[in-house]
Order: structure tokens, then C-alpha cells, then sequence
């Protein structure tokens, strides 16, 4: 009985003066400062998750201008032919299912490529010392301008001092970094990438957009130069290349 009463007189003092922790609780402080660490960390994650789900998913334009520029990696620069590099002016309009692309450098430069999609007829336009045009028979439906729908937000990045979202998605033997603009999702860049068991890969094709005008086209703009007309045009069995603009995600 007097030892509790000891130890009540203990308790008196430890509300005076303070009781020392016991060595079970000095032990459990870093754990306790683990645990909340994670927590913290948790929670900063959970929101990163949740902004990354809320981000919308970039849509391809389906009306637009723009001026084009491929890259083939694998071609070896040090040689005239086959060109590297491809200039090409594009007008897309999906809508009224019509496209054009102008060819200012690289194979088939001096060319004008117009699908007329609407009227079932495509024709190759040449330019300079052997000009001519020929017609061809357009079967097939334009080809939807999607972008695949596995596609994961990277982060962002800076091209040429404006803001972009950089997307990827995997196919069995090409990985795509696709990247728009934050403002507006208007098409940059994309890159197509050979998975060959390094961390980068190997840079196949890219291709880059530049002056991107979005909006309806002018049909006037898809109209034969003169002086040829559909008639004067010299038939051709077979029809043209496509010409792909996003890699394949827009190609007419």
C-alpha cells in the first residue's frame, strides 16, 4: 500500500516537473518520422496522380495548315541521295475530306500531292523543267487523324521556348513521344522510336510542326493549278504514296 502510495507520489511529481520517456518511446521516434515522411510522400504522390488523370488527352485537329518537316534518322546524311530530310507544306481537311501537300524539299520535291477525297480522285502535280500532272482513282475512305489511346502523360517540356505536353505510348516494335502544346493541344512534335534494349532507343523517324494554322480550309486551295484541269491530267493506274504528316496518325 505504501509503494502505491509512492508511486502516486511519483505521478504528483511528474506533473510538476515532467516524466523522462521511456526507452520504448525514444526507440519508436524514428519510426514514427518514417511513417509520417511516407505519408507526406503518399499524399504528394496522390496528387501528382490525380492531376496526370484530370489532364485531358490530346485530339488531333481535323481542319489545319501547317508546315511540315520530317527527319529520317537511320538515312546516312553524308550522302545526296536518298535525302534525310523532307520539307512539306499541308493543308488537311477532314471535315470535307480533302488534303494537299506541297513538297519544297526533299524526295518529290516540286511536287503538289492533292487528295480529293470528296470526289474520289487524287492527282500529282510536277513542277520545273518536266512539269506535268497526273490523275488517279481514290477507292478508299480518308484515313481517320487519331492518336493511339494508350497514351501516358510524360510531363512537360520546352520546344523552341513554348510549353508542351510530352504523351508516349508502345507498340511491339516502336515506341511514339508524341508532344503537343499545353495551350490549345495543337500538334509539335512526335518521334518514332526503336525499342533496342537501351534506355533511349533509336530514333527512327520525326516529324515537326511549324506556322500551324487550325480552322476550316479554303476548298479553293485543293483546286487544280492551272492550266491543268481533271481531263487534262494523264491518267495513272495505281495512285500515289501516302504522304504521312504525324508519322501514321495523320497520313491521306
Amino acid at each position: 500500500g505504501g509503494g502505491g502510495g509512492g508511486g502516486g507520489g511519483g505521478g504528483g511529481g511528474g506533473g510538476g516537473g515532467g516524466r523522462a520517456a521511456s526507452p520504448r518511446t525514444t526507440a519508436m521516434a524514428p519510426r514514427i518520422a518514417l511513417a509520417l515522411a511516407l505519408a507526406v510522400a503518399c499524399l504528394g504522390a496522390g496528387a501528382a496522380a490525380d492531376e496526370e488523370a484530370a489532364r485531358a488527352l490530346p485530339r488531333l485537329p481535323q481542319q489545319f495548315a501547317a508546315k511540315v518537316t520530317t527527319i529520317a534518322h537511320l538515312v546516312d546524311r553524308s550522302k545526296e541521295y536518298p535525302p534525310w530530310r523532307k520539307v512539306m507544306h499541308v493543308r488537311f481537311d477532314a471535315v470535307n475530306k480533302l488534303a494537299s501537300a506541297q513538297i519544297e524539299e526533299g524526295h518529290d520535291a516540286g511536287k503538289l500531292f492533292i487528295r480529293r477525297y470528296d470526289e474520289k480522285w487524287e492527282y500529282a502535280v510536277r513542277g520545273g523543267k518536266y512539269p506535268g500532272c497526273e490523275r488517279a482513282y481514290l477507292s478508299e475512305e480518308m484515313p481517320e487523324a487519331a492518336l493511339p489511346g494508350a497514351l501516358a502523360f510524360q510531363g512537360i517540356v520546352d520546344i523552341d521556348g513554348v510549353r508542351c505536353e510530352h504523351w508516349a505510348a508502345s507498340a511491339i516494335f516502336s515506341n511514339w513521344h508524341v508532344y503537343v502544346t499545353e495551350d490549345g493541344h495543337v500538334p509539335r512534335r512526335v518521334v518514332d522510336v526503336f525499342p533496342d534494349g537501351t534506355a533511349e532507343g533509336e530514333k527512327v523517324m520525326t516529324y515537326e510542326f511549324e506556322d500551324v494554322q487550325l480552322g476550316p480550309q479554303d476548298a479553293a486551295d485543293f483546286a487544280l493549278p492551272e492550266p491543268y484541269t481533271h481531263k487534262t491530267c494523264e491518267r495513272q493506274i495505281g495512285g500515289f504514296p501516302y504522304i504521312h504528316a504525324f508519322l501514321h496518325f495523320i497520313r491521306f
